[in-house]
């Protein structure tokens, strides 16, 4: 009978010495884990301090959690880790993707805050015959007016490829409104435009707006025509070019690069550098080539601008550039939200001078405070004539 015991009492000691280890590491566990820091207390007392004192209700969920994650993130200080609501997310992915579900159109608004649309090209707003500049009225049930977030049109204005959308406008020098229905389809949303200047028919100039999935393609295009049309070398103009995709930056660079060199540098905490070189000259890589900044230009336009005057492969012509060189990933959330977040840095090996902050200095800058469309085109007809 003693024996029973002794052994009930062994296999309880060593229940308990289990349980013991296993409590001291949950509590470590929690204790040591970035989110138990916070006392979610607090939080509770001041929540029910306003739920029982203010003079208006509590805002619902779930703009308290977004707010929330807005202070964390403020509080991490870091301007370019950032909380991404779920249409500007989806908005945002769309454009890096290169394509979406819609009409094709851009929307601006004017200098009184009314929203106008402007299709593009062979979209299906243009096939539909919705005016360029016409004043958007209203998207399905939507009314659209100067305080409506811009975020909320264009969710209205997407939709599954195949769905209708009517969209009422009011042409410009019209008085009175007009409806088209509006079949979505999947649409590029283009990242280039292009054309031969005019003081120059052997100047194409490429204009690209920001980086996505398929800026390297639509570049390669655009001088397939302008080489067409009698063009024999290039203007890429990347002034107000804030970045994108660090991958389509690189490809774009890998277009006009020789073979073997070197191109970027990623830099992670407590990772080996991912350097990208180049094993086969590009398809462009014997093309003339200037390229057009200004301080705008950031990012993914950086690193095409600052890759290619350091491989001595373009002349960089305009204002110094703002000096980004960080890389944001981004994490989607459950509710299709996003929290982008600085998790790597990138450098030019072939330009060690360039650092954040610093940006791509020109090899012709412009010393104007405000230079115009013409006073680049300008300079690039001067540095071309130059070195023809």
């Amino acid at each position: 009978m003693k024996r029973h015991i002794d052994i009930w009492l062994a296999v309880a000691a060593i229940l308990f010495t289990v349980l013991v280890v296993l409590v001291a590491f949950l509590v470590g566990f929690y204790t040591n884990n970035d989110y138990t820091q916070f006392n979610f207390k607090i939080f509770n007392q001041a929540y029910e301090i306003l739920e029982k004192n203010g003079l208006k209700p509590l805002p619902a969920a779930p703009f308290t959690e977004y707010e929330m994650i807005r202070g964390l993130v403020k509080a991490y200080d870091d301007p370019y880790t950032v909380f991404v609501e779920p249409s500007q997310h989806e908005l945002e992915s769309n454009q890096l993707e290169g394509k979406f579900g819609g009409i094709g159109a851009a929307l601006q608004r004017d200098t009184l805050g009314t929203l106008r649309v402007y299709p593009y090209p062979n979209s299906p707003a243009a096939e539909a015959g919705v005016p360029s500049g016409s004043i958007l009225l209203s998207v399905d049930d939507l009314t659209v007016d100067s305080d409506t977030p811009d975020d909320a049109v264009i969710s209205a204005l997407r939709g599954d490829v195949g769905s209708k959308v009517v969209v009422r406008v009011t042409p410009q020098g019209a008085t009175e409104p007009v409806s088209f229905s509006i079949e979505r389809r999947e649409f590029g949303i283009p990242s280039v435009s292009w054309f031969i200047l005019p003081e120059q028919p052997a100047l194409g100039v490429v204009k690209v707006t920001g980086f996505s999935a398929t800026t390297a393609d639509e570049i390669s295009a655009a001088i397939q025509d302008v080489e067409v049309q009698g063009a024999s070398a290039l203007v890429l103009d990347l002034r107000d070019n804030g970045g994108g995709l660090v991958e389509a930056g690189v490809d774009v660079v890998k277009l006009f690069a020789k073979a073997g060199s070197t191109i970027i540098a990623q830099h992670q905490p407590d990772r080996a550098d991912q350097v990208t070189r180049t094993l086969t000259n590009g398809k462009y890589a014997d093309l003339p080539l200037l390229v057009l900044v200004n301080q705008n230009t950031a990012s993914s336009a950086e690193i095409v601008a600052g890759a290619l005057q350091a491989l001595d492969r373009a002349s960089i012509i305009g204002k110094q550039t703002y000096g980004k060189d960080t890389i944001q990933l981004v994490f989607d959330l459950t509710d299709g939200s996003s929290i982008h977040v600085t998790s790597a840095r990138w450098s030019l090996p072939a330009n060690p001078a360039f650092t954040s902050g610093a940006g791509i200095v020109p090899d012709f800058p412009l010393t104007l405070d405000a230079p115009a469309d013409s006073d680049y085109y300008r300079a690039a007809l001067e540095v071309y004539s130059s070195n023809p």
